[in-house]
């Protein structure tokens, strides 16, 4: 990255404080992705294979019945952890301005003071930093209903699930132990299909930041400072 032309520095989303806040931040997304996401992945599909399989075993018919609010569950799940990132992207962008603002003027503060600009600095800080309350303010009204309603969507499957376990027990179809570990192991499931399901687009953020990160790293430089010719 060193090695590129001080022009392409000079440009606004290449300056210091854009630069060190892009990198530190894609390099925990490649992280994440290539330590973290891939094995909970693998972990997640044998601990479903595993589950489906003891499920149907124990209590088909109450397993089928679960099985089919798999897709409420999954969604109720998968809203609840997307509501609680809440408007994730366009308030880490605000706050990136922010210390890209106060990380460029702390860097040049001598020249910030000579020419007096210390309120001009201030109040273009506290715009950024407004722009984040109001995304702020905004997830938390859309978090608490989005809670409410993924919750009465999970209970509802729940409800669902034991009622139907009760009328197995009732006709003698099946018996409390095996009604019991059914409904748990195929509620375990569904949660680790919807925790698969939520880092597909971790995966993909990850994906983007490797090719962000490598971008900036192996960009050819417009003039080589090793070559006397372009110099």
């Amino acid at each position: 990255m060193l090695r590129n032309e001080i022009g392409w520095f000079d440009m606004d989303t290449n300056n210091t404080g854009s630069l060190t806040s892009t990198l530190a931040a894609d390099a925990t997304l490649v992280k994440s992705l290539l330590a973290e996401r891939l094995s909970s992945i693998m972990l997640n599909i044998s601990i479903t294979v595993t589950a489906f399989a003891i499920g149907y075993k124990l209590c088909w018919r109450l397993a089928l019945v679960v099985t089919v609010t798999f897709p409420i569950l999954i969604a109720a799940s998968i809203a609840e952890k997307e509501f609680i990132k809440g408007l994730g992207g366009d308030y880490s962008k605000a706050y990136s301005r922010a210390i890209a603002l106060a990380s460029e003027a702390i860097t040049n503060i001598y020249t910030v003071a000579a020419f007096g600009s210390e309120d001009m600095i201030t109040k273009q800080f506290s715009s950024e930093l407004r722009r984040s309350n109001k995304k702020a303010l905004l997830r938390a009204h859309i978090t608490a209903i989005g809670f409410g309603t993924s919750h009465c969507l999970a209970y509802f499957s729940y409800a669902l699930g034991l009622w139907y376990s009760s009328k197995l027990i009732k006709n003698k179809e099946s018996n409390f132990g095996d009604t019991l570990k059914t409904f748990i192991v195929k509620i375990f499931t569904a949660t680790t299909i919807a925790e698969t399901f939520g880092v597909v687009p971790d995966i993909v953020k990850g994906t983007k930041a490797l090719e962000s990160v490598f971008s900036i790293l192996e960009r050819i430089t417009e003039i080589e400072p090793e070559d006397s010719i372009s110099l």
